[in-house]
């Protein structure tokens, strides 16, 4: 009795491991990332994708799209991915948008004095669930807040410059060690 239990329980083990092995290229991966404001580069040096226990890995391609259209672009970017291998649970995707913004103050009688550079750091976050064949297509909107206001006088006008995202994958949804972390740069715009 205690021999068959040690040979279903070895058994068992090389089950397991064979299984993790086989699957573990199979993890989430992030194979399309386009925004309102072109299409971002992975950042060179500071790029990086998390492994997890089930060997979840990143990798990227840019693809064009004019559908990722921010409601608002002087103040929004619009975010569009596509998540291959996401299998039947939910994802939940951050993003962390860093930039800058000039804020300029026309005085009433139209002279516009120089702008004044701020930084602008903005995240967003929502849930997806992937279809029947375990992708995931979404969209995210990062919307700048409190941009600098003008004295009561003056007319504020203001350009977002978006530089760096951080793009953040979790599952399940409530982890708090994302399966996915990579970083890109925004064209300049």
């Amino acid at each position: 009795m205690r021999r068959t239990t040690i040979i279903i329980l070895s058994l068992l083990a090389v089950f397991s491991f064979t299984l993790s092995t086989a699957f573990a290229g199979l993890g989430i991966r992030l194979t399309t990332l386009t925004s309102s404001v072109g299409t971002p580069t992975t950042a060179d040096a500071t790029s990086t994708s998390v492994l997890m226990a089930s060997a979840s890995t990143a990798t990227f391609t840019a693809a064009a799209s004019s559908s990722c259209v921010a409601p608002d672009p002087t103040i929004q970017v619009e975010l569009c991915f596509v998540l291959t291998h996401v299998a039947t649970t939910a994802v939940r995707v951050d993003a962390i948008v860093d930039g800058s913004v000039t804020v300029v103050c026309t005085n009433p009688g139209g002279n516009n004095p120089p702008g004044q550079q701020f930084p602008i750091h903005t995240t967003t976050s929502g849930s997806f669930f992937s279809d029947d064949n375990g992708n995931v297509k979404g969209e995210l909107t990062a919307t700048l807040q409190n941009i600098p206001t003008c004295p009561a006088s003056m007319v504020r006008s203001f350009d977002a410059h978006f530089q760096t995202l951080e793009f953040k994958v979790f599952q399940p949804p409530t982890a708090s060690t994302p399966v996915i972390d990579q970083f890109f740069n925004f064209p300049p715009n």
